[in-house]
């Protein structure tokens, strides 16, 4: 996933990973880029445990903690970049996880994000449910959004008809 998600893109400094799961992506990220570091996020403290687990090998440069992106602990301009991939859906208010992202980038600061967008399959879980926590990201939505935040040079493009991917840049 990680050529789809990056395209061009060069990471370095500090990255903040928001629901980073097993912390499979944030391995290959710290082994792509050796002088990354990157600090994998989760709201889940099974999964936590798990990429602690996988990223131990990275010392110093990789931690994984507990993290409600919502509601980040993290002091604002604290990152060089924040990355986001498939997680936003599982937040009921992915506004809100995107414009804690943009809060806690540095100026200059890279965002690169990418999920679902309107995936039938998930639209049949919000329905069916009502879960507030399955609510993917609708496309019409996403732009209007994105402009409420401190973004500069912000790019979202449809990459496959259930696809998006997101970069921009904390003004």
């Amino acid at each position: 996933m990680a050529p789809w998600v990056l395209a061009e893109e060069e990471l370095a400094g500090s990255v903040l990973e928001l629901g980073s799961g097993s912390g499979a992506m944030a391995a290959e990220f710290l082994e792509r880029f050796p002088t990354l570091t990157l600090n994998a996020t989760d709201f889940d403290p099974r999964m936590v445990e798990v990429a602690r687990s996988r990223l131990a090998g990275f010392g110093g440069r990789a931690s994984a903690e507990a993290a409600d992106a919502t509601n980040l602990h993290f002091a604002d301009a604290s990152f060089d970049g924040v990355i986001a991939f498939g997680m936003l859906h599982h937040v009921g208010q992915w506004e809100l996880a995107l414009s804690e992202a943009a809060r806690v980038l540095k100026p200059g600061g890279l965002l690169l994000a990418g999920d679902f967008v309107e995936f039938p399959g998930l639209v049949a879980v919000e329905r069916a449910t009502g879960n507030p926590g399955v609510r993917p990201v609708r496309w019409n939505e996403l732009e209007p959004a994105l402009r409420q935040l401190p973004l500069t040079r912000v790019h979202a493009q449809r990459t496959a008809r259930i696809a998006f991917h997101l970069r921009a840049t904390r003004a």
